[in-house]
């Protein structure tokens, strides 16, 4: 576990007490686990047909026509997510899973 999500999750308390600093300062506190959400996929490749069905807020099933070779579902299955998120392919990580069709990915805040 990385230690912003370690910290996210058994020690909220300081998050809100960093951002509440920040802002009696008029600043905007850079943390970058602000805008970072998890999501998690479960992937069907070489589907005849593309679709993403939303199963809850952080949850997709996602079918792809490519194959799991050389990379090529996941880079589709991260430019469909994006299209449903409206955010760039870029500000998508997958982050577990890379070789299963369970997987998690993290929106990046750069």
């Amino acid at each position: 576990m990385r230690p912003f999500a370690f910290v996210c999750r058994h020690f909220p308390e300081l998050i809100e007490y960093e951002r509440k600093l920040h802002a009696a300062h008029g600043q905007r506190a850079h943390t970058h686990y602000d805008e970072q959400m998890l999501i998690k996929v479960r992937v069907k490749t070489e589907a005849k047909n593309e679709k993403i069905l939303k199963k809850a807020d952080d949850m997709y099933e996602i079918a792809v026509r490519d194959k799991p070779e050389a990379n090529m579902a996941n880079k589709r299955v991260l430019a469909l997510l994006a299209a449903e998120l409206s955010l760039p392919a870029s500000k998508l990580r997958i982050i577990k899973g890379h070789h299963s069709p369970s997987k998690t990915i993290s929106t990046v805040d750069t």
